[in-house]
């Protein structure tokens, strides 16, 4: 049953309310109540998608040359109705794109929370545009521009203030707008999103901000989803990865693990039980060593890491703003630098595989156009040592809030 939470309704107001209500939950006891809990939300999300593809099939009648987004926004919890893969797939329909309005001033999370537009909106050829929810900061200014650029967004909104309320946001706007353009992005890491394991609450917001904020940093990568994997966005990739979340649809798992065998890279760490939603059953010594280690499965090879990112007490529900959120982790970064991050670039070497920067130093990489832009979020200058695709090793110094790109 859903509890509904109370109400104060003013009687001159009708239902409006000043404080915030928190929307009711769903209470699973049994795999039954999860598959039905699951039903629901599909059903309520496929009814926001038909309405938008009423909407996006009108306007492309009456403006049949022109650009037509759909306008969304915040972070896809269910209440909010919206499957960001989905609205990508019918917006492509009509030749239309996707404005998603949810970024703020941090990097990390407003990759985390726009990759899931920006690597369907590439898979199912939709365009797509950045817009920031509120104010931004000095930062924000330049960690927009890069993220537009580092996903091939075809645009990128700023309100006034964002760029004109200081000399200094307008400074490093100038300062860095050489570097939004269009170009081809190369991503060959696919990480998978835990939608069905955030609709069920086996992870908090926070779990996953914090979770892919700390592989963002090590190196940059897709979303796979349930309906981009069933379309096939597998065969787009050579490395796949759960770090979050542990429960997924049967489909989506099967799916993974014959791409798996037929050659594929698969690397897993967070997790103790991967395990299908409709019946519970466990995929993780399907697809893992569970003791740690590699693991052949048929053409291909696994990697398990039984390290666990743990958060703080009381760190469980995340809200973005114009500040950046921060989530405080148990465990340092120099903890997770020596005992994940390390063991896995040693891997992926072994396999052919070479990454960028993949050090815990506020320096974000991505590929665009065979070049390796690099932005540096530190609040000094940076020095640092990237690995060039073929595997040379290049010095780099990158200023305080600026870009940097390297041919190669």
């Amino acid at each position: 049953a859903v509890r509904l939470p109370e109400l104060a309704v003013d009687p001159l107001e009708d239902f409006r309310v000043d404080e915030y209500t928190k929307p009711g939950k769903f209470v699973i006891n049994t795999i039954e109540d999860r598959t039905r809990w699951l039903d629901f939300v599909h059903w309520y999300r496929e009814s926001m998608n038909d309405y938008t593809d009423f909407w996006m099939q009108i306007t492309r009648k009456y403006f049949p040359q022109k650009p037509i987004y759909l306008c969304t926004g915040g972070d896809a919890s269910s209440p909010h109705g919206s499957n960001f893969a989905a609205q990508c797939k019918v917006v492509a329909g009509h030749q239309g794109g996707i404005r998603i309005t949810n970024e703020a001033s941090k990097y990390a999370t407003n990759f985390a929370i726009t990759n899931w537009v920006s690597s369907a909106g590439k898979f199912y050829n939709a365009y797509f545009s950045f817009e920031p929810a509120g104010k931004v900061t000095e930062k924000g200014v330049v960690c927009r521009l890069y993220n537009a650029t580092a996903t091939g967004a075809k645009g990128l909104h700023f309100y006034e203030g964002n760029l004109f309320d200081s000399e200094l946001k307008t400074d490093v706007f100038v300062d860095n707008l050489r570097h939004l353009y269009k170009g081809s992005v190369s991503k060959c890491i696919g990480v998978m999103y835990p939608d069905t394991s955030l609709i069920l609450g086996d992870i908090s917001s926070s779990d996953f901000l914090k979770g892919f904020e700390l592989l963002r940093e090590y190196t940059d990568y897709i979303f796979l989803d349930d309906l981009t994997i069933e379309d096939g966005i597998l065969d787009t990739i050579k490395i796949a990865v759960i770090c979050c979340g542990e429960i997924y649809k049967k489909q989506t798992l099967d799916i993974l693990l014959k791409w798996v065998s037929e050659g594929g890279i698969l690397i897993g760490y967070n997790i103790e039980k991967i395990r299908s939603a409709e019946a519970d059953e466990n995929y993780q010594s399907v697809l893992f060593n569970t003791q740690g280690g590699n693991k052949e499965i048929g053409k291909g090879i696994s990697f398990y890491n039984p390290i666990k990112i743990n958060l703080k007490e009381g760190q469980k529900e995340a809200i973005t703003g114009a500040q950046p959120t921060f989530i405080p982790l148990m465990e340092s970064n120099e903890y997770y630098q020596k005992n994940l991050l390390d063991p896995l670039t040693e891997f992926l070497a072994s396999q052919g595989h070479f990454v960028t920067n993949g050090i815990l130093n506020g320096v974000f990489e991505a590929k665009v156009d065979h070049r390796i832009l690099l932005l540096n979020t530190e609040d000094s200058e940076v020095q640092t040592q990237i690995t060039l695709p073929d595997g040379g090793k290049q010095s780099v110094t990158i200023g305080y809030n600026r870009i940097v790109e390297i041919e190669y």
